[in-house]
């Protein structure tokens, strides 16, 4: 399982380290990842104090970019020739390259080599450009709307007047207009922007030397030039307005769906990590598919299927989003909003909740890769690789305070409703 023995270094180029050893790992795990990702809000920015808006889902254009056109060809196809794991993944605010591999270590040092090659020497080309556009827009071309995409997209533009953010699917591979629409310079424009040194952190794990490690990577950054942060984000202002309190969209369907997103100022004292951690079993506690208030609605048809619940964080701000498909809003309302504001959750159904969470976590960690891939989220979240201590950490007294402290005033509802 893994723990919380790791170890934080900082390289010459003021890239952060977090390197991981256990003795008794057969497999070695490199991730270098990039403080950019999916957000709407990543879209404007200054550059050397000039401003830039541009297309939408360019962290996930970049993505591709480097790894199907690097200087060493495509670098998912070269690491499984060598039947390594390997992947890009674009979260909303990282973005994570990384493979995962039993091998010898001189070659493991060669292919860390080639994946800090990937990134730091990118080829961009109109060729390669075109190239991207087309990968993606046949993956965009598999996917089809519907009223939970609908509803999520609507939401998001209603939940802020001064930031107007794309819709969700759009802004993690954009449209297939917004793609045709990148140009070469947009690209090189946020990758000079966002893939700045102090944007960058490597997670390695394994049966590792530190010392040894440190030194190849010291090695390997020699050959490219430091990428200082010459960038600034855009003020948005205040983001607690909102742009519409509701709307209702009419399609086809047997029931009608809605979401509704409150949001709030983080105005908590407490890691996101352990905040997140918190949120989730409030809303686990009162909406979970087990508690006698689900089975209740469910049993008299006033739900179908079961609540949806969801936690985000946006620029000091937290959303909460509960969706649910029903045959009578009103009284689905009526019962849902009573539960929310309801502080009745004892201690007993906290501790039973703490338990479960804790047991998910240690089936989780008991897999390498699983385990490693979540890191790059939480250390964006915490500057710190989290385990089981958060869990066990967490406390009745201090839940009890968090959800003292929420206030569901500002929000906005989306209703799909039947033709």
């Amino acid at each position: 399982m893994i723990k919380n023995d790791y170890v934080k270094k900082v390289l010459s180029n003021g890239i952060k380290v977090y390197l991981y050893k256990d003795e008794n790992l057969k497999r070695f795990f490199a991730s270098y990842n990039v403080k950019y990702g999916t957000d709407g809000y990543y879209d404007t920015f200054y550059y050397e104090g000039k401003k830039f808006k541009v297309q939408p889902a360019i962290a996930h254009f970049l993505e591709h970019m480097l790894i199907e056109t690097s200087v060493n060809g495509n670098m998912l196809l070269r690491y499984m020739d060598k039947s390594y794991d390997t992947n890009g993944v674009t979260y909303p605010d990282v973005t994570s390259y990384y493979f995962l591999a039993i091998d010898e270590e001189e070659n493991l040092y060669k292919s860390l080599d080639e994946l800090i090659t990937m990134i730091e020497s990118p080829v961009f080309t109109d060729e390669n450009i075109s190239n991207v556009k087309h990968a993606i827009c046949e993956e965009l071309k598999q996917s089809n709307d519907n009223k939970y995409r609908i509803a999520n997209s609507n939401n998001r533009h209603n939940l802020f007047r001064n930031f107007d953010p794309v819709p969700v699917d759009n802004n993690i591979l954009g449209s297939v207009n917004s793609t045709q629409a990148i140009t070469l310079d947009e690209v090189k424009v946020c990758y000079d922007a966002y893939y700045n040194d102090e944007n960058k952190f490597i997670v390695i794990g394994g049966n590792i030397d530190i010392d040894k490690i440190m030194s190849v990577l010291e090695s390997i950054f020699k050959k490219f030039p430091l990428h200082p942060n010459k960038m600034s984000e855009y003020n948005y202002g205040d983001l607690m307005p909102i742009r519409a309190k509701s709307e209702v969209i009419k399609m086809w369907g047997d029931t009608d769906y809605v979401l509704r997103t409150y949001k709030m100022i983080n105005k908590f004292d407490i890691s996101k990590n352990e905040l997140d951690l918190y949120l989730y079993m409030f809303f686990r506690l009162k909406f979970a598919d087990s508690t006698k208030f689900v089975h209740d609605l469910q049993k008299k048809q006033i739900i179908i299927d079961s609540i949806g619940y969801s936690v985000n964080f946006f620029k000091g701000i937290i959303t909460f989003s509960i969706s649910f498909n029903t045959r009578d809003i009103e009284k689905a309302f009526s019962h849902i909003e009573n539960e929310l504001m309801t502080d009745n959750i004892k201690e007993k159904d906290f501790e039973l909740v703490k338990r479960e969470i804790l047991s998910n976590e240690i089936k989780k960690m008991d897999f390498m890769y699983k385990c490693f891939m979540r890191f790059p989220l939480e250390i964006e979240f915490t500057e710190h690789i989290d385990s089981t201590d958060s869990y066990l950490a967490a406390n009745y007294e201090d839940f009890k305070k968090i959800v003292g402290g929420l206030d569901f005033k500002v929000h906005t509802t989306t209703v799909v409703t039947k033709k």
